[in-house]
């Protein structure tokens, strides 16, 4: 077969590329953040914990109706009900983003006018020894059914990190063994996947299972993230590292034969893309992105995604003429 590219004849090209064409022009538009992101896990566990936080805050309410007589507070009281419902609504939907909004816009204001309301209703006046002591004991017991609702619930939104996590890893799996087949070699790819569950999702997942307390989950939330989520923790930048890592084997592949049919500045400049994105990686470490680094970094995975893509049309487009 004889193939002409950028004027450049090319003989008996051996084409070992071929069967990638169908997988690379529909994997390469994945090298983006958001492929490997895990918007909206555990919105049960979000709805679990906002729960918690209702009932303490009507339970308190209701104590404050009861010892002062403060029936206005009955309104704080069918404001935040109705909320709860409505986000119940939004969860039942899969509806994340209006769940957030919700919680964030509706939710959080009356539970906090509801608390500025009781601080009112405790100033008024008809404060008596007798009411002071029931709203204390009244107090206690809510406080303690709280501890243990927000513990029990924010442990279900951490497990669901974790299997949103494993999910990742799964999909990334997936990936790397269609683009074997297709003669990839994947052997960095899975260095990435088995080293993110071993120094992220692991961890995690076994500080979750051994915490005592709300607070010990949190801190083992906060300590291991498998994106960039974590300001005082340990970031693997996931998504990052794996779609390098991808581009960079595709890359591999395509080389040989890119450069023979005349393409070699092609090849070079998606070269140097994926080396800057690499060195932005380097530098960031497990830290947060900082600056312009998440921009630095993606934009040259973007570009070099794009490239393959040109790459791929103008190998395909010579070996049809």
């Amino acid at each position: 077969m004889s193939v002409r590219l950028h004027g450049v004849e090319v003989k008996n090209m051996e084409w070992k590329a071929m069967p990638l064409f169908v997988l690379l022009f529909a994997s390469l538009a994945a090298a983006a953040p958001q492929h490997f992101g895990h918007g909206g896990y555990g919105l049960e566990a979000a709805l679990d914990n906002a729960e918690c936080r209702a009932y303490f805050t009507i339970g308190v309410l209701e104590s404050h109706i009861e010892h002062l007589e403060a029936q206005n507070l009955q309104d704080n009281v069918d404001d935040i009900e109705a909320d709860v419902e409505e986000l119940q609504d939004l969860a039942e939907d899969g509806d994340a983003e209006g769940f957030r909004d919700y919680l964030h816009n509706s939710f959080n204001l009356h539970l906090r006018e509801a608390r500025l309301d009781a601080l009112d209703a405790r100033k008024s006046g008809n404060m008596s020894q007798g009411a002071g002591r029931g709203l204390r004991d009244d107090y206690r017991d809510i406080r303690d059914d709280f501890r243990q609702c927000h513990f029990e619930s924010i442990k279900r939104f951490g497990e669901a990190k974790v299997e949103a996590y494993r999910n990742a890893l799964e999909r990334a799996g997936n990936m790397s063994d269609n683009l074997e087949s297709k003669g990839v070699d994947t052997e960095g790819l899975e260095e990435i996947i088995d080293d993110a569950e071993e120094t992220t999702v692991d961890p995690l997942d076994s500080a979750i299972g051994d915490a005592r307390d709300a607070e010990e989950v949190r801190n083992a939330i906060g300590q291991y993230c498998l994106f960039n989520g974590c300001r005082n923790g340990e970031n693997f930048h996931f998504a990052a590292h794996i779609s390098h890592e991808k581009l960079d084997s595709i890359l591999d592949v395509l080389e040989e034969d890119a450069v023979e049919a005349g393409l070699g500045g092609e090849v070079s400049d998606v070269s140097d893309q994926l080396e800057e994105a690499f060195e932005t990686l380097s530098d960031v470490g497990t830290s947060q992105y900082e600056g312009g680094q998440h921009d630095d970094a993606w934009d040259n995975l973007r570009d070099a995604a794009q490239g393959l893509k040109d790459i791929l049309y103008e190998m395909r487009s010579g070996e049809n003429e």
